[in-house]
């Protein structure tokens, strides 16, 4: 029922507006509501949106039902869709300076807390949005554009009490009106911020994390590190679980976070997940009275599976560095037996709490009546020392007690909270480590680049394998100092002493005489100022030589500096060098620094054969064996030799190969110059493996093609893929096709040279329309990456009603190279459709690329391009 108190705008003086911008997808009291600032009209004549009353009794009837069922989500509120938008809904005010407020008032009787679900959210620069609790204290905001992500939608963190005030806040003149639906409120039951005297609390025996040794619980002050990785989340604004934050191998800090299956996250509602962050009691023994003041709103669903009842979800932003965050470490052996285990979750749905386990853990199964699985798919805790798990736990990650690396998370147990014996089942990281597809296994994910190590340090942003040394482009380590490799008794003066690390310019997807270095750095976090440092230490380049340095030739130096803590320590060379061949990095002793000691900083590994050290042998005793475990954290500045020229563009979807249904594929390419003066361009074909170039001269108004690039003008035989770019001194207009060679012939699909000026980066949304998957047609989507670092490019499908289909994916495309994802909806499992849509959201920081999607016509092979447009 709508209470209209009317909807003629008003205009009103503005009293000194000051809107604060806001960090993307945390919820913050970061700036006021636009309420508080401005001379608006009195809440009461705003209109109200009456919502039924809440009946918490008959709801935890309910729940008490269906936890006999089997393992679940908790719920905590009672959902109720709705279709409220500004145009419908509400009381508008416009101002003198021509900006607008829109205020509408929610009303549901007898909830605890309320929150809310926009189906459809996308401010413009300037926007903002509040919720602002009636009876309480509380707002939440600004959300603003950051906030818009590429599946459209919103879902909030929870507000105390039983009404609530919406504020949109729309600049003079927005670049776009806003899109802004509000398609669900979650009306509370649990009493979530326990205002009411009466307000359940988790079982007893639970142990704050807040407790330590003060209050008997000496242990728990062993787990502060990983109590940081754990926070609680909501589903649809009315289910809630435990996860943990989980780094990847690479120690990249994406925001991977890892549940149960059976908590029931899936591709279509994975955008309505908020987690809650540092939600802890007040003290030791309370149980209760935590705050739910920082939230991180949506997630991508990545990879889940039910026998071991995994789900491994990105979440759309990290949480930020003032919520502490810390990413857990974990352990994937398959043959480790703890001896021990700690859980950390939020029981309830409240407060977070942990568990102790001291004694071994045995294997299982399943503990879902609703899943089969083998015997040891499961670890088995068969009673908890200290605390204990409820309703909510599900998905809290389990720690080796001797290690604190994570094992597992939560899938289920006994029901009866701080009973005698407990049987309780965590799936085991293990097990979930391997599947049939990424889609249904974690490797992928928290191993990518596929290194074969079998655990991973935890690590909090900011401190040692922070990730803080982020110089160079190329490099072997994997950003996580533990240690230092070390020369004392002044060896930084002896030229025989040395640490080095061998770059292969393939690896970097470079062919001799391809790339110039512009720089290198070393790591610099581990302090040694109390030892005698920093210390100053000289590094050379070095051309390679069957395997080793040649010495005889210096390319570059310089100096860099470590042992302070301070970060990088970088060195930018005067003038860029060409490498004509494989090179290397040598921190050697130098007379200059005679008397110093110096040191360089080393990964937690594994060592990937490019790191390598001589203690007093000089370049004949560098081996490679310093450490199994590491690499030397030295990296270079590549760029391509043409990366000076003015005008570069990259083209998809150049090939020689032979296609699906009989198909031959072949790219004709083209360079026209009208600049008005003669060009000359370097023409490079980039593919995963390697690259190859020719230096091609154009007049003014010359047109010059290859009707078979990859054979006329790099004399290549086999079959291959990638992208073709161009570099050059003028601005040329570049041009291919790829088409079937059949004997009747097809004309195929046209792909431009794009710059990085047509390019997408992070924080915007492109589109690509008119896809299609059925008998006739499949399609493919593809992108060429104009950055010289790996970018993650993440596509969401929808039908033509916008309904997502499909699992998400996530494509990886290298620096300056292009990669195609072929039939791209049985990929994603999205079944058959005659008219879709595919969303793109670049995720990579830095990063700039530009999409297409290919139609192909199952009968004839003919291709068709669709490019991709920016929302």
């Amino acid at each position: 029922m709508i209470t209209p108190t009317g909807r003629l705008a008003r205009t009103v003086m503005c009293c000194g507006l000051v809107i604060a911008a806001a960090a993307s997808a945390a919820a913050r009291e970061s700036s006021p509501p636009p309420s508080t600032l401005m001379q608006v009209e009195p809440l009461e004549l705003v209109m109200v949106e009456e919502l039924d009353p809440v009946d918490p009794e008959a709801l935890l009837a309910e729940d008490a039902a269906m936890a006999a069922l089997g393992p679940g989500p908790m719920r905590f509120a009672s959902p109720e869709d709705v279709a409220i938008t500004p145009r419908t809904h509400g009381t508008w005010e416009v101002f003198e300076d021509g900006s607008r407020l829109w205020r509408l008032r929610i009303s549901s009787p007898h909830a605890t807390d309320l929150n809310l679900g926009f189906t459809r959210y996308r401010l413009p620069e300037g926007a903002t949005l509040h919720l602002v609790s009636e009876e309480h204290a509380r707002f939440l905001g600004a959300y603003d554009a950051t906030d818009n992500r590429g599946h459209g939608e919103l879902w909030t963190a929870a507000l105390p009490g039983d009404r609530a005030v919406i504020e949109l806040y729309v600049p003079a003149e927005p670049e776009f009106q806003p899109e802004l639906v509000l398609g669900s409120i979650g009306r509370g039951y649990r009493d979530l911020f326990r205002t009411a005297a009466a307000a359940t609390k988790q079982a007893s025996c639970n142990v704050d994390v807040v407790c330590g040794a003060a209050d008997g619980f000496a242990w728990v002050d062993e787990w502060r590190d990983e109590i940081q990785s754990a926070a609680q989340y909501s589903i649809q604004g009315s289910l809630a679980c435990s996860g943990s934050l989980i780094m990847d191998a690479q120690g990249r800090f994406r925001p991977y976070f890892l549940t149960a299956h059976h908590c029931g996250v899936n591709s279509s509602v994975d955008q309505t997940v908020v987690t809650y962050w540092n939600v802890r009691s007040p003290a030791c023994g309370d149980l209760s009275g935590g705050t739910r003041d920082q939230s991180v709103s949506g997630s991508t669903l990545i990879a889940s599976r039910q026998d071991v009842d995994f789900t491994l979800l990105e979440l759309d932003a990290a949480p930020p560095e003032d919520f502490d965050p810390y990413w857990a470490g974990w352990d994937r052996r398959p043959d480790r037996t703890p001896q021990g285990a700690v859980t950390i979750h939020h029981a309830g749905a409240q407060e977070k709490v942990i568990s102790l386990e001291e004694d071994p853990l045995t294997l299982t199964h399943t503990c879902d009546p609703n899943a089969t699985s083998e015997i040891g798919s499961h670890w088995n805790v068969r009673d908890w020392e200290a605390g204990t798990t409820e309703g909510g736990s599900s998905g809290g990650g389990l720690w080796d007690i001797d290690t604190h690396f994570l094992l597992g998370y939560l899938t289920g147990g006994n029901p009866i909270a701080c009973a005698a014996v407990m049987d309780d089942c965590f799936g085991r990281i293990a097990v979930a480590w391997d599947g049939d597809t990424p889609e249904e296994r974690l490797r992928d994910w928290l191993d990518p680049e596929d290194s074969g190590v079998l655990t991973v340090d935890g690590a909090f942003l900011g401190g040692n394998g922070s990730g803080k040394f982020s110089c160079g482009n190329a490099g072997y380590d994997d950003d996580s100092a533990v240690n230092a490799a070390f020369f004392g008794g002044g060896q930084a003066g002896d030229p025989d002493s040395m640490f080095a690390v061998r770059f292969r310019l393939a690896d970097f997807g470079y062919p001799p005489g391809g790339a110039r270095i512009t720089g290198f750095c070393a790591n610099n976090s581990i302090d040694f100022t109390g030892d005698g440092g920093p210390w100053p230490n000289e590094v050379f380049v070095y051309p390679d030589d069957g395997g080793l340095p040649d010495d005889g030739v210096v390319l570059a130096q310089g100096t860099i500096l470590t042992g302070d803590g301070t970060g990088d320590s970088v060195v930018t060379l005067p003038e860029p060098v060409v490498l004509d061949t494989d090179f290397w990095l040598v921190v050697r002793g130098d007379p200059m620094h005679s008397g110093e000691d110096f040191n360089v900083e080393h990964d937690s590994g594994p060592n990937v054969g490019a790191s390598y050290i001589s203690d007093g042998l000089g370049i004949a005793g560098l081996t490679n064996n310093f450490d199994p475990d590491a690499n030397l954290m030295l990296r270079a500045t590549l760029e391509p030799v043409g990366g000076a020229a003015e005008f570069t563009y990259l083209t998809a979807g150049i090939a020689r190969t032979a296609g699906a249904a009989g198909t031959n594929w072949r790219s004709k390419a083209a360079l026209l110059n009208r600049s008005g003066n003669a060009a000359s361009a370097t023409v490079s074909y980039v593919r995963e493996a390697s690259t190859v170039s020719a230096g091609v001269g154009l007049a003014d108004g010359e047109l010059v093609a290859w009707d078979n690039v990859l054979e006329d003008l790099f004399d290549l035989s086999g079959d291959s893929s990638g992208a073709l770019k161009v570099e050059s001194d003028r601005e040329l207009i570049v041009t291919a096709r790829t088409y079937n060679l059949t004997d009747e012939g097809t004309f195929g699909q046209f792909l431009p040279g794009v710059t990085s000026s047509e390019a997408m980066g992070t924080g915007r949304f492109g589109v690509i329309s008119q896809l299609t998957k059925n008998a006739s047609f499949r399609t493919n989507i593809g992108f060429v990456n104009l950055s010289l670092l790996p970018c993650q490019v993440l596509v969401r499908l929808y039908d033509a009603l916008g309904v997502r289909v499909g699992s998400a994916r996530t494509i990886e495309v290298g620096p300056m190279g292009f990669k195609q994802e072929t039939n791209i909806f049985a990929k994603a499992g999205a079944g058959s459709h005659a008219n879709a849509y595919a969303r793109v959201e670049v995720l990579t920081p830095g990063c700039l690329v530009w999409g297409y999607a290919s139609v192909i016509d199952e009968n004839t092979g003919d291709a068709t391009t669709f490019p991709m447009v920016e929302e």
